[in-house]
């Protein structure tokens, strides 16, 4: 899915009770995680109650930081946080819940920052289907027809 499917801006504040409003943050969330994962920087750090990993990706217009906790109980949480460089402003942030399928939208303020998000997810295009394609022989090496 696009960010342009979303009509995105006629949203003067954002309300997370409006479904399409709400799908859109999750949408922005899922383009953040694999662009940071294959374009940002990876830093980890164990501690005795988890593991911490974080991803980090800036260019011109906005800021991104991915992070993944693990905790020794098995909770996972993972989230989210763009900022926009030129201005030093947060406009998104979210946290999401494993296991729950919860995701907690603390900030998202709409605006052109989010064509930016898209050109980003455009990148990522090429890349996705090289690793399905991947998958996909790797699938069929594992579970495919031998005559």
């Amino acid at each position: 899915m696009s960010i342009n499917d979303y009509d995105w801006q006629k949203i003067d504040t954002f309300d997370e009770k409006v479904e399409w409003q709400k799908s859109l943050a999750r949408e922005v969330y899922s383009i953040c995680i694999p662009f940071t994962v294959h374009f940002g920087e990876k830093h980890e750090k164990e501690t005795d109650e988890l593991d911490l990993t974080t991803y980090n990706y800036q260019d011109d217009i906005v800021q991104i930081s991915y992070k993944y906790k693990l905790y020794d109980d098995g909770r996972e949480l993972s989230s989210t946080e763009i900022n926009l460089v030129p201005l030093h402003t947060r406009v998104f942030s979210v946290i999401y819940v494993w296991g729950q399928n919860r995701y907690i939208i603390d900030c998202f303020r709409v605006g052109s920052w989010l064509n930016h998000m898209e050109s980003l997810r455009l990148r990522l295009e090429p890349i996705k289907k090289a690793e399905e394609e991947k998958r996909k022989q790797e699938e069929a090496r594992r579970f495919g027809r031998l005559e």
